[in-house]
């Protein structure tokens, strides 16, 4: 049986890959197979890194509530927390060096977008660095940096998004690795479209966006990958100089079928990405992109074991106290208290039945149906499968409380607009017996012998009456 599982945050070193898959990190070979997990947390994971040396992954993790940082050794499997920084928003941005992991954080910021970049070496000590706002950055090893500022929602979240949060490029060609002297020059001024992940490949940028799409008649396009040829040599890239710089070109052309461009990485030399759950390689700027295989052992369906006291919201013994209808999970169960077989009265997932009662000692049951869109009434046989009998369609509203007199005859109802109603079991007619006009009645009670209809109904002063109605002489 063919298995699918969802990869995200690829990276690539050497002949390894690394990304995420059922909330956890996990290995594979750069040709595709067999892929191993590194971590076993099961909790929301992004964006692994594997570092220069090809020892260590650090990513993103949520384990512990907060997004922070981890690192795992890639032969041991050894893990441990780098950061405890608190914050809401961690953006792992790569490792500036073997020693060194560049994060995007709001920890200690004044504003929670100011994901500001951050230093945090091997031993858990944390710099504040002078690069700014961050979601995505890359380094060149000439000390020309690339950055792009933080966004509200990625790109393949918010498709073709030409707002005023839509990620900007910046360049730099001064700064130190700090930061520290930083002249930052703003690329492609005049474009409104998400410009991501930015990447030296080469001596040349690449990022993704999806600048092409335009309406009316290009607006299936999808992000994808761009590419800035020779731009780590240039100087044409403030001002009038724009022209000397050259403009980006469109690296890769996917279409609606194989779906954006997501979270591209490199190495160098070699760009990895996910779309659509698969991971993608463009081996060289020159090469054709290929999809990765990858076997993911153990990530297929499960069975699910559900907690039976969890969502339980109404259980109504019956008159002798040996059995009980239960409403559980937006169905209904009768269930033997000592022993028989427990019986699914309504258990079909595209339905949702709620409040549900006996009716006396007549071996039926009640309880309120969406089965037909509007609110109705199912009653059907507690011990033989029968086929259900439907009352009150249409007629009744959106029911929030529903209650049995002691024979089992007569169906109290209140409704979402304060209607409170009799209906009759045998024949489907519904009375309207009163009408709260100051917010929701409640908990209407028949009297034992069934003449008396009781419930509680707000008042104008913010407390409640009990009101009475007589059912029958």
């Amino acid at each position: 049986m063919t298995q699918y599982s969802y990869l995200r945050y690829p990276h690539i070193h050497g002949d390894l890959i690394t990304f995420t898959a059922d909330d956890d990190v996990w290995i594979v070979p750069s040709a595709g197979g067999r892929a191993w997990r590194l971590t076993s947390d099961h909790v929301p994971v992004r964006s692994p890194r594997i570092s220069p040396d090809g020892t260590h992954i650090a990513y993103v993790s949520f384990r512990d509530g907060h997004p922070e940082l981890m690192l795992a050794e890639v032969a041991s499997g050894a893990l441990r927390r780098l950061s405890w920084l608190g914050g809401t928003t961690t953006t792992m941005l790569g490792w500036a060096d073997e020693r060194h992991i560049l994060i995007g954080s709001n920890a200690g910021e004044f504003e929670v977008r100011n994901h500001v970049v951050k230093s945090v070496d091997l031993d858990g000590g944390v710099e504040r660095l002078s690069l700014g706002r961050a979601s995505g950055l890359d380094r060149h090893h000439s000390g020309v940096t690339a950055l792009s500022t933080p966004f509200s929602r990625p790109p393949a979240h918010w498709k073709r998004y030409r707002g005023g949060t839509a990620p900007r490029l910046w360049l730099d060609r001064v700064a130190d690795a700090s930061g520290t002297g930083a002249q930052w020059q703003r690329l492609l001024r005049e474009e409104e479209a998400s410009l991501t992940d930015p990447i030296w490949v080469g001596d040349s940028l690449v990022f993704t966006s999806d600048r092409a799409a335009a309406f009316p008649d290009h607006a299936h396009e999808q992000a994808n990958l761009w590419i800035w040829d020779g731009l780590a040599t240039q100087t044409g890239t403030r001002g009038s100089d724009q022209a000397a710089a050259g403009e980006p070109r469109q690296l890769t052309f996917q279409t609606e079928a194989e779906g954006y461009v997501r979270d591209a990485t490199t190495d160098g030399t070699r760009i990895v990405w996910h779309s659509h759950g698969e991971i993608r390689i463009l081996d060289s700027l020159d090469a054709q992109i290929r999809t990765l295989n990858v076997v993911l052992p153990g990530t297929g369906v499960q069975p699910l074991h559900v907690d039976p006291t969890s969502s339980t919201l109404n259980i109504v013994p019956d008159h002798g106290g040996n059995a009980s209808v239960v409403e559980w999970r937006g169905k209904t169960f009768w269930l033997a208290h000592r022993e028989g077989p427990a019986r699914a009265l309504c258990a079909d997932s595209s339905i949702r039945t709620r409040e549900p009662v006996v009716l006396g000692q007549t071996g039926l049951a009640a309880y309120i149906t969406d089965v037909e869109g509007e609110d109705s009434i199912e009653v059907r046989a507690v011990s033989a499968d029968k086929p259900p009998r439907r009352i009150g369609a249409g007629a009744l509203g959106r029911v929030l409380d529903m209650a049995s007199d002691p024979a089992g005859k007569t169906l109290a109802t209140i409704s979402h607009d304060g209607s409170i109603r009799l209906v009759e079991v045998g024949n489907g007619r519904t009375r309207l017996v009163g009408h709260s006009g100051f917010g929701e009645a409640r908990t209407p009670r028949f009297s034992p012998d069934g003449r008396y209809l009781v419930w509680s109904q707000p008042t104008q002063g913010g407390t409640a009456d009990a009101r009475r109605h007589q059912v029958r002489p």
